[in-house]
């Protein structure tokens, strides 16, 4: 993951209209929620493969620059990833951990007890990678909170919809979702004062070279002519 791109407005972001925004973000986020499950439809993969069950499709499309031509783009793939933590954070609470919970290699083949630590890792990275690539591409507050409250309401929807440990899926979700959001949105203000500070120590170094010119001026130069005056007048 690229550093962290703090820009001093986003023009594009904040020349879309945010009723746009908001509808892209929803709908993709509902789009790609049950991705996961996608499995079914390829019979080599098997149930709850590690391949849709993890943040690979999401990483490959923004490591090999899918999507990244237009602010939509990047705000479907911010609901890709949104989405796929929501499918995983319910999975961490099945009936049971049996063979057909258990997170699988191509072939069926388990890895068993791995599988609740698995899912967890994938769970907390894909919300995290969500938040972060929201707040690279706008730090403004109106953007921000309304991705919060698009995947808290989908998100917890979500979680309702299962059939059982309701409760529980609710609260693991918004406990991941909440922290990593807020995790990241100190690191982002982090940011934003680690620049406003360089700026205010080269407006500073300017101002001291400002100083040292003018002390030179009032208190050296004259000091020097002064010593010269003196030498002259004891030796001459």
């Amino acid at each position: 993951m690229k550093k962290l791109n703090i820009k001093n407005s986003n023009f594009e972001i904040d020349n879309l209209n945010y009723h746009i925004f908001t509808l892209v973000l929803f709908f993709s986020c509902i789009l790609f929620f049950d991705y996961p499950d996608t499995e079914s439809s390829v019979g080599w993969l098997g149930q709850r493969s590690i391949i849709t069950h993890s943040i690979l499709l999401p990483y490959l499309v923004l490591h090999f620059k899918l999507m990244e031509d237009s602010i939509i783009a990047s705000i479907v793939v911010v609901g890709l990833f949104l989405g796929v933590g929501i499918h995983l954070s319910a999975d961490l609470h099945p009936m049971e951990w049996n063979g057909s919970t258990l997170i699988k290699f191509p072939g069926d083949i388990s890895i068993g007890g791995l599988s609740p630590a698995w899912i967890l890792i994938n769970a907390v990275a894909s919300l995290y990678l969500a938040s972060k690539l929201m707040m690279q591409i706008t730090y403004s507050k109106k953007f921000l909170y309304t991705y919060l409250t698009i995947g808290l309401i989908i998100g917890s929807l979500y979680q309702l919809d299962n059939r059982h440990f309701e409760v529980a899926k609710l609260l693991t979700f918004v406990a991941i979702f909440l922290i990593t959001f807020f995790m990241q949105k100190k690191k982002l203000r982090v940011a934003i004062l680690d620049k406003e500070k360089k700026i205010k120590e080269k407006n500073f170094v300017f101002r001291g070279d400002f100083w040292t010119y003018l002390m030179r001026t009032i208190i050296i130069i004259p000091g020097i002519l002064l010593g010269i005056f003196l030498f002259i007048s004891l030796f001459l």
